[in-house]
């Protein structure tokens, strides 16, 4: 994270356990981006202090966030839609992961893994503490980014049909992804029908892919659908399931040493890195657990490079929102073999880093927002 907050903000801890939010408010009383830092045991309490004393971000168990939901356009007359909420889900109950899913489909803007009460290994509570404070430095930012939208406009040559593609150029400037604010150029590359899609995203992205899914819903989608987002071994399963109920798609979690099938969506498993391979001439997933790559495991990078050397030119490449870079490097192998490649713009992107990384190393065929994605792909599939 490159931006810097320069304000700070007030969070609350929803959660039944007084030893969860206080470990949660141990890790947080750290930052010195929490001003106030406040402590409930149920939703009540929330709502009630909310009237008084407005919040900027909630951290809330799965017992509450159902209502918690439901409740947020009550919530925001008070605090402002800027207000976001993270669900804090139990490390060691998978099924937690689900109604965390849910959530995020219904308003909730992510979800943190917390180590159980009866949980002492101190890696576990080391990376759980790392994890929450990565989350919520990411929501605080895009609060920022939300309530200062002025230091964040996007900036664009007027198109013009005599300009050739190649020429066109986007000025934007983002907290994590365009500092110096530089040019970015689209390539002009030959473009052939798909044969695959591959799509990675982070931050943003299980809102994101649900958009893009559901307006592609009833759409003839031939090619083999390959996903790689950022999410624990716990989550993977759940995150494809629900990916299914809401596109009406069929989603599959990847197990290894399965055969690509076209039509069918692939989810990277949380905690392995997916890659597709030519085995006795067929096309076949495979899982490792290899050293994570731009601190991910799954990372797109792999992904989108074995994809490359099965389908050259004929790969279609989308990053969506997510922080950090992962997917440049995949991007950039994918380039050179011909391969199209999209990148969801800034003002629709939760994080403008990983298509932001993409777009500012002028890889991109396309800068386009998410809801014309689907369309693009419906265009380019029939082309």
């Amino acid at each position: 994270m490159t931006h810097k907050i320069d304000v700070t903000y007030s969070v609350a801890i929803i959660h039944d356990l007084s030893v969860t939010r206080d470990f949660i408010a141990q890790v947080l009383k750290k930052s010195s981006e929490v001003s106030n830092l406040l402590s409930f045991q149920n939703l009540n309490d929330l709502t009630h202090h909310i009237q008084k004393e407005t919040v900027d971000l909630v951290i809330a168990s799965v017992k509450v966030i159902d209502q918690l939901i439901q409740k947020l356009p009550e919530i925001k007359k008070y605090t402002g839609s800027h207000i976001k909420v993270i669900v804090a889900i139990d490390k060691d109950n998978s099924s937690e992961a689900f109604t965390a899913l849910k959530a995020i489909s219904n308003g909730a803007n992510d979800y943190v893994e917390i180590p159980s009460i009866m949980s002492t290994s101190m890696p576990v509570k080391i990376e759980a503490t790392k994890a929450i404070e990565s989350k919520v430095i990411e929501q605080l930012s895009v609060i920022y980014k939300e309530k200062h939208p002025e230091e964040f406009k996007l900036n664009t040559i007027k198109s013009n049909k005599n300009i050739p593609i190649s020429k066109r150029k986007l000025i934007i400037q983002d907290f994590d992804a365009n500092p110096s604010n530089l040019p970015i150029t689209l390539r002009n590359s030959k473009i052939y029908k798909p044969q695959a899609i591959a799509i990675a995203a982070s931050t943003g992205g299980p809102q994101a892919l649900n958009k893009l899914f559901i307006d592609l819903k009833g759409e003839k989608i031939e090619q083999p659908i390959f996903i790689t987002q950022h999410i624990p071994q716990n989550f993977s399963n759940y995150f494809a399931v629900n990916l299914s109920a809401v596109t009406g798609r069929e989603c599959i979690e990847a197990k290894d040493k399965m055969p690509v099938e076209n039509g069918k969506v692939y989810v990277a498993p949380g905690d392995h890195h997916m890659i597709v391979l030519l085995e006795n001439g067929n096309k076949v997933l495979r899982l490792d657990q290899s050293a994570p790559i731009n601190f991910c495991r799954p990372s797109a990078d792999p992904m989108i490079e074995t994809l490359s050397d099965i389908y050259g030119a004929e790969l279609l490449v989308i990053i969506l929102t997510g922080m950090g870079s992962d997917g440049l490097e995949g991007a950039r192998y994918a380039a050179k073999n011909g391969a199209i490649i999209v990148a969801q713009d800034q003002a629709s992107s939760v994080v403008w880093g990983m298509p932001g990384a993409v777009a500012n190393n002028g890889l991109c065929n396309a800068v386009i927002p998410l809801d014309q994605i689907p369309s693009y792909i419906q265009m380019i599939g029939a082309s």
